[in-house]
């Protein structure tokens, strides 16, 4: 199975979004960047993880920023 199939069947599994061919300058205050073969915006942190899991040790991965908003009491 192509990593590409590999997502896409992942993100049937998942409330966040994966994105092919995505423009890296549309995250960014300086609008530089080029073009992602896949973008993944989790909905969650077990999303997060899950997908760190599957593909973590499999392909370069770089973060953006952190979409998940935390909240916990100490």
């Amino acid at each position: 199975m192509s990593k590409i199939n590999e997502l896409k069947n992942f993100s049937k599994d998942i409330r966040g979004k994966i994105i092919f061919d995505y423009d890296l300058k549309k995250t960014n205050w300086f609008n530089i960047g080029g073009i992602a073969k896949a973008y993944f915006k989790p909905e969650s942190l077990n999303e997060l993880i899950s997908f760190l899991k599957k593909f973590g040790a499999k392909e370069k991965i770089f973060f953006n920023r952190c979409w998940i908003k935390c909240s916990y009491k100490r």
